[in-house]
Order: C-alpha cells, then structure tokens, then sequence
C-alpha cells in the first residue's frame, strides 16, 4: 500500500502543486507508518533499513519533509 501510494504520487506529481502532494503523503502514507511503528519496532534489522528507505522514499522524490 505505501509503496504503490508512492509510485501514484510520482505518477501525479507534475500535475500537483507540492504543497497538495505534501497533503496527499501525510493523509495516505503517513498515517502507516505512525499506526504500525509499534509492530515495524520488533522486526528484524534488515526488514527495518527496508522501511526506512521506503520512509524516505517520498522526502527524496518530492522534498516534502
């Protein structure tokens, strides 16, 4: 779900201003990543880099953070 909420904001962003693209990552992405923190927490170290990545994924792509 995130990463494909990623790609079709990267599909989109042209059409967007970044503020609106700014929106869009803190009400779909965003609450994710702050509503599974707890479980992601407890997971392997690899698979943590892995979300980490994908975090900050929308921060490179858009400069939204």
């Amino acid at each position: 779900m995130i990463a494909s909420g990623i790609g079709a904001m990267k599909r989109v962003r042209h059409l967007l201003l970044p503020a609106t693209l700014h929106l869009i990552y803190q009400g779909l992405i965003q609450p994710h990543f702050d509503y599974c923190s707890t479980v992601w927490g407890t997971c392997r170290v690899n698979l943590q880099k892995k979300l980490e990545k994908l975090q900050n994924r929308p921060a490179r792509v858009f400069n939204l953070l």
